[in-house]
């Protein structure tokens, strides 16, 4: 009697389907952008939200590369980007993170503070 594992069968195409819908929104919202009154309006939001979602991209990557490298074997992480040094590859890998990171802690408190001097 076979098994048959998780690494046997072919891998989930999840993340190609979700990229793939996410651009078919991206065009359907810059179609009606287009044809729209608040043409400003939705492109700011558009980028905002397109922003967002790179940044957090950035930061979950940055964060699971402490998790995804093996430290007690060099070969693990030799041929990666920033490599062959591990500080290489956590400064290639995580530095866009943080700097992302930094980005939306700013743009935060600037808002904040906006809206306290509005009052």
């Amino acid at each position: 009697m076979e098994f048959v594992t998780a690494a046997d069968s072919d891998p989930p195409h999840f993340v190609g389907i979700s990229v793939a819908a996410v651009l078919v929104a991206l065009v359907v919202l810059l179609i009606i952008a287009a044809f729209g009154r608040n043409r400003k309006r939705i492109f700011t939001r558009l980028a905002i939200g397109i922003g967002c979602m790179v940044g957090l991209y950035l930061i979950v990557r940055g964060v699971a590369e402490f998790f995804i490298i093996d430290y007690h074997d060099p070969a693990s992480y030799r041929d990666d980007w920033g490599g062959p040094s591990l500080l290489g590859v956590f400064a290639v890998h995580t530095g866009p993170g943080l700097v992302a990171l930094l980005v939306a802690g700013y743009a935060i408190r600037r808002r904040l503070t906006d809206r306290a001097v509005s009052r």
